[in-house]
């Protein structure tokens, strides 16, 4: 039995829950110089955690694929499935509720990153706890005429509906979201 499920990013950990036993499974295959693409990579990771009270509060079925091509350039995808699960954190103590299976996908396009100017593109679907879908759009310009200076420019735009967040008590409310996100860097 694990005691604390831990994140890290050195030099910082966290304990992001600390009643939870957890079982994993991964498998990654690379492949080199098939006749389309310089290089496949192509993950599968199954995933189940189960509170203290013995509920599963974290699952899920993840499939991802990046394909490099031989100028560089990239194509990512993939698709998620997130089985019936409680949620046990949100209420903040009220008690526990069942949320639904759910599915996620997603696809990115990036021009090769050693280019002057380089470019990606994005997108993401994702169900939400109840009946309605969330979109992600992304957009990112990269411009580095010498190895020493670069600029950056990262556009995001989320679409939710029905997120749904505690709001006081035993009650719960969800909220129609639109975020955009712009980021400049150099």
């Amino acid at each position: 039995k694990v005691t604390g499920v831990q994140t890290c990013a050195l030099p910082i950990c966290f304990l992001r829950r600390n009643d939870v036993t957890s079982a994993r499974y991964s498998l990654n295959i690379n492949q080199s110089a098939t006749p389309r693409f310089k290089r496949i990579d192509t993950r599968l990771f199954l995933s189940n955690e189960q509170n203290g009270d013995g509920l599963a509060v974290r699952r899920g079925i993840f499939f991802r694929q990046n394909l490099q091509f031989y100028n560089n350039n990239r194509l990512n995808w993939d698709i998620n499935y997130f089985p019936e699960r409680w949620e046990d954190r949100n209420s903040d103590g009220n008690g526990n509720y069942k949320i639904r299976g759910r599915f996620n996908a997603g696809v990115n396009w990036n021009s090769d990153p050693a280019r002057k100017f380089s470019w990606g593109v994005r997108t993401e679907v994702r169900q939400a706890e109840l009946n309605d879908v969330w979109f992600e759009y992304g957009l990112d310009l990269n411009w580095q005429p010498s190895d020493r200076f670069g600029v950056q420019l990262d556009l995001r735009y989320f679409d939710r509906r029905s997120w749904l967040i505690h709001s006081g008590g035993r009650e719960l409310t969800t909220y129609d979201a639109e975020d955009w996100r712009p980021r400049l860097s150099m």
